[in-house]
């Protein structure tokens, strides 16, 4: 990839983004399902050793691979550079974590003016890691995937996280548009987005998110042909948008976006 006179090895890159997960898996899985201490943060959410370390080993592997580049997590925090970006959830998830279910995953994401260019979605307990690349297909564990390609919202397979996770004018919104879809379901965090990438969920919306929820799953999603914006259709920015509405067809995304107005 190239931007401006900066220029990044994709195949360097790929396996990197992989690395990063490695060692973040290492940590994850030595407290997966053990006596763990949980703690309480600002804002109510929880929050682990693991969180902690993941992130940790996940900042040095970053920046001993690209030391020129900016970081910032959720657990240790950071400020947009505007130039490289590198975005980290460790747990995507961790009340699924701490509950001993495996659907948790981690996020970390590559910026760059602002926008969201490769990624990984890493599912540590599933062994599966969904790689993007601006310009490539995604990739499952090295082969490529696609979305579904429905259009209609009738045939349409609906996720969001958690009813708790959704406003009231937002949990209204939801319903209006899984009404007229074929399922719906709750539960997932980030691998909602994943499978969506891979053609087993079309439509994603969730809301009241911050920029390490989202940033890892725009390239994902675009990178196996769905598309996914803000509420009113908008690109998603770093450390602008906070709710997103991801599908599997822009006509299927135009379609949802009028449902829930």
């Amino acid at each position: 990839m190239r931007w401006d006179d900066h220029s990044i090895d994709d195949e360097k890159l790929a396996g990197a983004l992989a690395s990063f997960c490695f060692a973040s898996r290492a940590v994850i899985k030595k407290h997966f399902r053990q006596p763990i201490l949980i703690e309480g943060k600002a804002d109510n959410s929880p929050v682990t050793i693991a969180d902690k370390q993941a992130e940790a080993v996940i900042r040095e592997a970053i920046a001993a691979a690209y030391p020129e580049h900016n970081i910032l997590g959720e657990e240790a925090g950071g400020t947009i550079s505007g130039a490289f970006d590198w975005v980290i959830d460790p747990i995507d998830g961790t009340r699924v974590f701490i509950s001993g279910k495996p659907l948790f995953g981690s996020l970390i994401a590559l910026c760059y003016q602002h926008q969201p260019v490769a990624s990984v979605i890493d599912m540590p307990m599933l062994d599966e890691m969904f790689i993007a690349i601006k310009g490539q297909p995604t990739t499952l564990n090295g082969q490529p995937i696609k979305v579904s390609g429905i259009t209609d919202l009738s045939a349409a397979r609906i996720a969001t996280t958690a009813p708790e996770a959704l406003d009231e004018t937002a949990l209204a919104a939801y319903r209006a548009l899984s009404d007229k879809c074929l399922s719906g379901n709750w539960g997932g965090d980030c691998y909602n987005y994943a499978l969506l990438a891979a053609g087993h969920t079309d439509i994603v919306i969730e809301h009241q998110l911050a920029s390490h929820d989202i940033m890892a799953l725009i390239p994902v999603i675009e990178g196996a042909g769905g598309i996914v914006t803000d509420w009113d259709g908008a690109p998603v920015r770093l450390g602008k948008t906070n709710a997103l509405i991801a599908a599997a067809s822009p006509a299927l995304h135009e379609a949802a976006l009028r449902a829930m107005s």
